[in-house]
């Protein structure tokens, strides 16, 4: 039963049944509890990639596609400066193998649904999101390997094990919901906006019962070493540091640098997983899944943190008032230049030129935008 899921729901079943694969009953099969709990958790993120869909368009992708800033610095970040910051660190810490090989793992993995999720909260670009998601796990069938292969020399020479055909599937169960998720907005903006909402608080669920499953799950977490913990709760804020500072300093929009943000510093946890169970015997891979399990704890602490802090912030610059992703330009008019807005400078008065409004957003272009 678990094999016909798909890895869709390989992190959550693996975080409820602790760091091997999904615990079973004495046949060999899983339990019907356990069954029923990868089938709702299943069902739930289908609905929330589907809502992922139902904010974004096709024109949306394309221009991303054709100028792919956001694509092309999350490839370079997640695959050469991450891998290579948490190489320094493991060395720096002094970090056993399995540890040090577990954190060069989940640091050179792509990113997955969670970053899309969080994308959606921040009031960032989800087309964006979806299209990093994409192309860095389509790019790590061939990175993870050379960037496992440069870095884990150190502590090992055991060849890790990628599974392609979970990083295929997974892929598909990506682009697959938000394809529907897209043809449900483009034939109904009204059901779009409520499927939207439905999975926004379905995520908050999923992210929720991780958190209680890890703990639950996982006791051997709080007795690790101060090390261990470190490089848990530094690795989500290096990445998610290295996405904001390097699209400030190429000048996107501020949605973007969100979005870039949360892409760099959110990675695909269950992917991670999958590759040390299937490169480790159990008694190691125990081990070495410690700090991946500690990163996606608190990849998703930090960053419902910070989400909370920037929500407060927007409430109160906003006298009250929190937008959502679809109208957060509407309450600063000054926002709409530094976000990059783009209209047709043959229509607009004040010439901002070759560009696209970001979540669909319609704007007047026969009045200017108050300064």
């Amino acid at each position: 039963m678990a094999g016909t899921l798909g890895p869709l729901t390989q992190e959550l079943t693996t975080l409820a049944n602790g760091t091997q694969k999904n615990k079973t009953d004495s046949s060999g099969e899983m339990t019907p509890l356990q069954q029923a709990n990868s089938i709702i958790l299943a069902v739930l993120l289908i609905i929330i990639m589907i809502s992922m869909g139902c904010t974004t368009t096709v024109s949306d992708l394309k221009r991303h596609l054709k100028r792919p800033w956001g694509p092309v610095i999350g490839i370079i970040l997640q695959f050469g400066f991450i891998p290579l910051t948490a190489y320094a660190l493991a060395n720096a810490l002094q970090l056993s193998g399995p540890l040090a090989i577990g954190l060069i793992m989940i640091s050179t993995c792509p990113g997955g649904t969670v970053s899309n999720i969080y994308s959606f909260w921040a009031l960032g670009d989800v087309a964006l999101s979806i299209t990093m998601t994409t192309c860095s796990t389509v790019i790590a069938m061939g990175m993870m390997p050379l960037n496992l292969w440069i870095y884990s020399r150190t502590w090992t020479d055991r060849q890790a094990q990628i599974p392609y055909l979970d990083v295929v599937v997974s892929l598909l169960l990506i682009l697959v919901p938000v394809g529907i998720g897209m043809i449900i907005k483009w034939k109904n903006d009204k059901v779009a906006f409520i499927i939207t909402k439905v999975g926004s608080y379905a995520g908050m669920i999923v992210i929720v019962a991780v958190a209680i499953l890890l703990g639950i799950a996982s006791p051997g977490l709080f007795t690790s070493s101060w090390t261990v913990w470190f490089a848990g709760i530094l690795m989500p804020i290096i990445g998610t540091s290295y996405g904001f500072i390097a699209s400030s300093i190429c000048c996107r929009p501020w949605p973007q640098r969100r979005t870039i943000a949360t892409e760099s510093g959110l990675q695909n946890m269950a992917l991670c997983l999958a590759i040390v169970q299937n490169t480790f015997p159990p008694n190691q891979s125990n081990e070495v899944s410690l700090i991946p399990l500690l990163v996606g704890a608190f990849m998703n602490i930090e960053g419902l943190a910070w989400i909370i802090v920037y929500r407060i912030v927007l409430r109160v610059k906003n006298k009250g008032k929190v937008p959502d992703a679809d109208n957060e330009y509407n309450f600063d008019h000054k926002d709409i230049k530094s976000e990059a807005i783009i209209i047709d400078s043959n229509k607009q008065p004040n010439g901002l030129q070759n560009g696209h409004v970001n979540h669909g957003i319609q704007l007047d272009t026969e009045k200017k935008i108050p300064t």
